[in-house]
């Protein structure tokens, strides 16, 4: 891929920067449609330790935090790490909400730490999806809730989208990730046009585990 190219998907969408990154995911109106879904999905409630990994801005993070116990929102740019924090200052000095920049294959937090789990629209960037999900179900509390939204797979997206050259799964595909990962009450659904919706639980203690961890 030319490095001209690399760099416009980094900057714009993959690992954003710049001022017209900064404004854009400062309010990302294009997603706020995944924000709701994913809420809906996640139903979160006080006793919630919430983790969004590809966190951007901090929008939906901000938003999760005004209803979870606590939240942690993890990115790999430095910009959108800087922007989350101050997004969600006010929660971050409370104690409530924790910023950091990291990958995603490696989790910087221990085992059973969350309740649920969310992340929208930055799926089809990841190299190594199989690994992030059993990062995930690593960090997830027995019975945690993870909802994945996404763009499906289909011939118009990849042309609409081409120039990203998005990882697409169809419905099956995103299922047997998450099988091979572990969870269970697994549901992946394709919606409108473009958008793909995975929900999916890790199993209570003592009940699946034979199969979490396989890649």
């Amino acid at each position: 891929m030319p490095e001209w190219r690399e760099k416009f998907i980094d900057s714009t969408a993959r690992k954003p920067a710049g001022n017209w990154a900064r404004k854009n995911y400062k309010e990302p109106k294009s997603h706020y449609k995944a924000f709701a879904k994913a809420m809906e999905l996640l139903q979160p409630g006080p006793a919630d330790q919430y983790l969004e990994i590809g966190c951007g801005g901090g929008v939906f993070l901000n938003m999760m935090a005004q209803k979870a116990g606590k939240a942690c929102g993890l990115d790999h740019s430095p910009e959108m790490v800087e922007l989350a924090s101050q997004t969600n200052h006010s929660a971050i000095s409370q104690g409530r909400v924790q910023v950091c920049q990291g990958d995603a294959e490696e989790l910087p937090w221990p085992e059973d730490s969350f309740t649920c789990t969310a992340n929208t629209s930055m799926w089809f960037f990841l190299n190594n999806p199989g690994k992030v999900l059993v990062e995930l179900n690593r960090v997830l509390k027995p019975g945690g809730r993870l909802v994945i939204t996404t763009i499906k797979r289909s011939w118009l997206m990849r042309f609409i989208w081409g120039i990203y050259s998005l990882k697409l799964y169809s419905d099956d595909q995103m299922w047997e990730m998450l099988k091979k990962a572990g969870f269970e009450k697994i549901t992946v659904s394709s919606q409108g046009l473009m958008g793909q919706i995975a929900y999916a639980e890790k199993p209570k203690a003592g009940i699946g585990s034979d199969s979490a961890g396989q890649v």
